[in-house]
């Protein structure tokens, strides 16, 4: 055991062994925000107070109530503000500070955790960084959002508690050896539109240094979120249309019950709408401040945002997930329905002749002229789902921060396929490709990853992708050496003529317009109607 004083109080924590078998200090479940209950229940983060005594950070915290991503069984607490932190070193005189990586899980802002089932430290505690993992507010609880000004719910109270997290990160990442001036946010799927939305959000400048987007971005269409007050206290039983009777009744329901009526609401959803209840909103003028007050298309463009160093890019067919996403009810009619795939982002209504003529394009594009059958056409279906539902917006997401980044951008194209692949193998898939979250067991051990035999493929790639990412939290450049022989590779950042990309694969390799031919049909997509077009 060890005992360490932060600013807010002193903490106990414990040893382990990263994958060098080198001792790395663990501090688990510390708080950095006080716990948003009763009347703090959708409201904004408050401080963290300070406490006497020692406090035990031995063991994990609570993650938000939801249901497990892997179980289904519902779990958490509605006191789950808190965080770990993973040091190879505690400070001592003359030690330079090390460089930090701030994780934020994915789950569709609905599920997940920063727990060491899915993100034990040993991987990346063996390249020299300190790493935070968080916890942060999921589904309604984080992200409801109410038209009154006056009641202090204007949204995005989820993105909220990650701005508190990373200013706790800035006021006692040093008590552990971390260096609060080299900050880098990276995450996945959710997590990675978290991060890039950091890098749009006012509230966050100054707070990080450089973001890494894994699977997703802010222009994904699953990321937007709308304003439900109102469905949702009708779900539990209340119909009422005062904002300020909805937000009493909605803080004194039995969180589970929320819980319960959300995932309802979702699952009623899907099919015809691809703008969710729980995620991002612009929010409209009050008294707080504000996390997000323009559409992240336009903040890009405007190019008023926090200029980092970013890398973002995506896992060659993550659209495999889709049927652990979508309920079973569901995914026939994405199949036979080419309308629901047609961008809602191009606000073109349903059943309009423009509407159809879209479909037809994108059938033919994806299947040919031929009759479907999902189980004979699976690679075109999951390719068709890979672009609509994560790489398009991500490429996208690129194309326009070219117009405008003062910093370079770094694209990725993850086809690696070893037994570190945790998530084909959980969801037992069999098409050939890389399914969405199969990068994370490059840089995290989870539960269910596999003995590393020293030289072995899953050895090698494990160390040379913890190796990129750790790179670019050092110093903004994920291939700094020349000379190092792991790697012995350069990643060029994107150009504005050409989208340079890093296939990860067993060998790392350079190449240009990723999928450029699927890419430059959604583009052609968007200008059909130039009115909406941001291309």
């Amino acid at each position: 055991m060890v005992v360490i004083q932060i600013e807010h109080g002193k903490l106990r924590g414990k040893t382990g062994t990263d994958r060098q078998n080198r001792i790395f200090y663990s501090f688990q479940n510390i708080p950095y925000a006080t716990p948003p209950v009763g009347k703090l229940r959708f409201k904004a983060p408050q401080p963290v107070q300070p406490w006497q005594g020692i406090k035990d950070a031995t063991e994990e915290g609570s993650e938000s109530v939801s249901r497990h991503l892997l179980t289904k069984k519902f779990i958490g607490s509605e006191d789950c503000l808190n965080l770990n932190v993973y040091s190879p070193e505690l400070p001592q005189d003359g030690r330079p500070l090390k460089p930090v990586m701030f994780w934020i899980h994915g789950g569709i802002f609905m599920t997940g955790s920063n727990k060491t089932e899915l993100f034990g430290p040993e991987f990346l505690m063996a390249e020299d960084v300190v790493l935070v993992t968080i916890n942060y507010r999921l589904g309604i609880l984080g992200f409801l959002s109410l038209d009154d000004p006056s009641l202090g719910v204007p949204g995005n109270a989820g993105f909220k508690d990650m701005v508190m997290a990373l200013k706790w990160v800035q006021q006692n990442i040093a008590h552990f050896c971390g260096d609060p001036n080299n900050v880098t946010v990276f995450g996945e799927s959710a997590g990675a539109a978290a991060a890039h939305l950091l890098m749009l959000s006012p509230m966050a400048k100054g707070l990080f240094h450089k973001v890494i987007a894994q699977s997703a971005s802010a222009l994904n269409s699953w990321v937007v979120g709308q304003r439900s007050a109102q469905t949702i206290a009708k779900k539990l039983g209340f119909a009422n249309s005062d904002d300020r009777k909805i937000l009493d009744f909605l803080q004194n329901v039995p969180a589970k019950m929320i819980l319960r009526a959300q995932i309802q609401i979702d699952t009623d959803d899907f099919v015809e709408n691809d703008i969710r209840f729980f995620g991002a909103v612009v929010e409209r003028p009050s008294n707080e401040e504000a996390f997000l007050k323009d559409k992240p298309i336009d903040i890009i463009l405007s190019g008023n945002y926090n200029h980092v160093p970013m890398i973002m890019g995506y896992n060659v067919r993550e659209g495999m997930a889709f049927n652990d996403i979508v309920p079973a009810r569901s995914r026939k009619s994405f199949f036979e329905n080419m309308e629901l795939s047609v961008p809602f982002a191009l606000n073109i209504a349903r059943g309009s002749k423009i509407s159809k003529q879209i479909a037809d394009k994108i059938r033919l594009f994806y299947f040919g002229d031929v009759q479907r059958n999902r189980e004979q056409h699976a690679t075109q279906y999951y390719d068709l789902v890979t672009d609509t539902s994560f790489l398009r917006d991500v490429y996208f997401s690129v194309k326009n921060h070219m117009k405008t980044a003062t910093k370079p951008i770094y694209f990725y194209k993850m086809s690696l396929e070893t037994e570190l692949n945790i998530f084909k193998k959980l969801a037992g898939a069999t098409v050939p490709g890389v399914y969405h979250g199969d990068d994370l067991g490059y840089l995290f051990k989870t539960l269910f990853t596999p003995d590393i035999a020293p030289g072995s493929v899953e050895d090698v790639i494990q160390r040379k992708f913890a190796r990129l990412w750790t790179n670019f939290a050092r110093c903004g450049d994920p291939t700094p050496d020349p000379n190092d022989d792991l790697l012995n590779v350069q990643w060029k950042p994107v150009a504005k003529d050409q989208v340079h990309f890093l296939n990860i694969a067993e060998e790392l390799t350079m190449g240009v317009n990723p999928e450029a031919e699927r890419m430059d049909f959604w583009t052609r997509i968007y200008r059909i109607n130039s009115a909406v077009s941001k291309l």
